[in-house]
């Protein structure tokens, strides 16, 4: 994997507690620079994408995330019951890995929050 540093925009930055929806989950693209100016081109990388709790690295979601056009670095994640931790504050990464394995995530920290329901 080429020495260049990943950092993380997501669509959205909020999801509703136990809102299950095919049309709702989780979006962003990985660019290569800071600004987010240029997209990483995804092809041939397996994604994984993180929920943290804002002051703790212990992972609380660690789920395989969909390439949606790898050439301009966007990507899914669709949330089942159970995946999903409670509501509160929480930042997210995505972890790309190339065939060999070789693993990198996001630099960035991007916080997310998932809002009480129903």
């Amino acid at each position: 994997m080429a020495a260049e540093d990943l950092y993380l925009k997501l669509d959205s930055d909020t999801w509703k507690e136990f809102d299950f929806d095919d049309t709702n989950g989780i979006t962003g693209t990985v660019y290569t620079d800071r600004v987010m100016s240029s997209a990483k081109n995804l092809t041939g990388f397996t994604l994984t994408f993180k929920l943290y709790r804002r002051w703790h690295r212990v992972s609380r979601v660690e789920q395989t995330a969909t390439i949606v056009v790898a050439a301009s670095g966007t990507w899914k994640w669709l949330p089942i019951e159970g995946d999903i931790p409670i509501n509160g504050f929480y930042n997210a990464e995505l972890e790309i890995a190339d065939a060999s394995g070789i693993k990198k995530s996001t630099k960035n920290d991007v916080e997310f929050f998932i809002k009480g329901g129903p």
